[in-house]
């Protein structure tokens, strides 16, 4: 795979391949690779489309595979044509899509989070506690097992989205039932409620992590990351699509900004508190907007 990297990033730099921009002064992307999934970015042209199927064939041909065409789908932006969808689809022999669908179980699309997009997570963490008999293991080994692992399944799709309410309360109220032992056969008394087992140790709880707040301090982190000027492809492209907007805050939301930057913007007033302002040598200090 890294050889096809290079054909790709050869192709660009000939200026055969012409990648998208999220910005003016943004970086380039071409591909975007993780595991076996790869994602290719360009013009919706049938010079680019060339361009990106003779790659993949000197790939495949050095190889000695094939692309499974069945398993690859396209995605349009709205505003190119039909006719131009068309071509492209023969020129491919891939199906359409209207939708980039889900990556590692994450929903890509646009539209609104509801709770259904996330129902995945709560699968996942019922079919692990159902595959642990909560009878045959101790309440302290129910309760390590309910902290370490099931607290652990959100934290991909906290880390991007803001999850609705109700599925961190449907995975708490999973966590409460394994620890106590209550199933659908046996209805057990919780003795201690949950604010208090959710509590420090230092305090009397059980360090549990509320998920509403450990979503929350994702998103605050992913803030702090970007006005520290953290270095990444997802931070250089964040950086330059919405933080470089002349006569605003450094951290500022319009209607039209993806999701991803609505739940970081959405923890500015959370970083605003947690943080203060440094003059030094003044350079980077605006008299009139910061304060």
């Amino acid at each position: 795979m890294d050889r096809l990297s290079h054909v790709i990033c050869d192709a660009v730099e000939d200026g055969r391949w012409r990648p998208i921009r999220v910005s003016n002064s943004g970086p380039n992307v071409s591909h975007l690779m993780f595991a076996d999934d790869l994602l290719l970015f360009g013009v919706a042209s049938e010079s680019q489309t060339t361009c990106m199927m003779k790659c993949l064939q000197d790939f495949m041909a050095a190889l000695g595979g094939r692309v499974n065409k069945a398993k690859s789908s396209i995605f349009f932006s709205p505003r190119v044509p039909l006719h131009t969808k068309l071509r492209i689809k023969d020129m491919t022999q891939m199906q359409i899509s209207c939708e980039i669908g889900r990556y590692l179980g994450f929903p890509l699309s646009r539209n609104r989070r509801l709770k259904a997009d996330f129902q995945y997570v709560i699968d996942r963490v019922s079919f692990k506690l159902s595959t642990w008999k909560a009878n045959c293991l101790s309440m302290a080994g129910r309760i390590m097992l309910a902290k370490s692992i099931v607290s652990s399944i959100p934290l991909y799709p906290m880390h991007v989205a803001m999850l609705p309410t109700s599925v961190c309360y449907e995975i708490e109220r999973l966590q409460r039932n394994f620890i106590w032992g209550h199933n659908e056969a046996t209805k057990c008394f919780h003795p201690i409620g949950w604010e208090q087992i959710t509590r420090p140790k230092q305090y009397g709880g059980l360090g549990f992590r509320r998920l509403c707040s450990l979503n929350q301090a994702c998103g605050v982190k992913m803030a702090w990351k970007l006005i520290e000027g953290s270095k990444g492809l997802w931070a250089d492209i964040l950086s330059h699509r919405y933080m470089r907007r002349e006569g605003i805050s450094l951290l500022s939301c319009r209607p039209g900004d993806s999701r991803v930057w609505k739940f970081i913007y959405s923890q500015k007033e959370l970083v605003d508190r947690g943080s203060k302002w440094q003059i030094r040598n003044g350079l980077v200090a605006n008299f009139f907007s910061d304060y």
